[in-house]
Parts: C-alpha cells; structure tokens; sequence
C-alpha cells in the first residue's frame, strides 16, 4: 500500500435501488407497495426482499423488434 491507494470501500447496502422490466402481461399486477424477491446473478441463491417504490409505465423497445 502506498499514500492516497483505496484500502477498502464500505457500502451500506440497506437502502439499494434497482431497476426492473417486467412483462406485459404482468405489469397491471404491479404497484408501488407492491411485495417481491429479488434475486441477482453474482450471488447465486441469495434472495432479497423488495417492495416497488415506483413504476414508469413508458413502453420500451426490446432488442426483438417488439414493444415491453
């Protein structure tokens, strides 16, 4: 280690976002409030609860060609 080279970074990770897509035929069954479980690739089997903050309900374009 040498003057001014990060020895660690400490993150609080109880108040972490995320961003999610969700189907179509699913989004009318999610609202802000609504409960979930987030599960992310990097830590297989680690499950988080989650509950919606807010949901934008602008289409987007999938790499498809269709619209979600």
């Amino acid at each position: 280690m040498t003057s001014g080279q990060t020895l660690a970074v400490v993150t609080d990770v109880s108040t972490l976002s995320l961003a999610a897509e969700v189907d179509e035929t699913d989004v009318l069954l999610v609202e802000p409030g609504t409960p979930g479980s987030a599960e992310l690739d990097a830590l297989p089997g680690a499950a988080y609860d989650v509950v919606v903050d807010s949901v934008d309900v602008s289409p987007t374009t999938s790499a498809g060609g269709g619209v979600t």
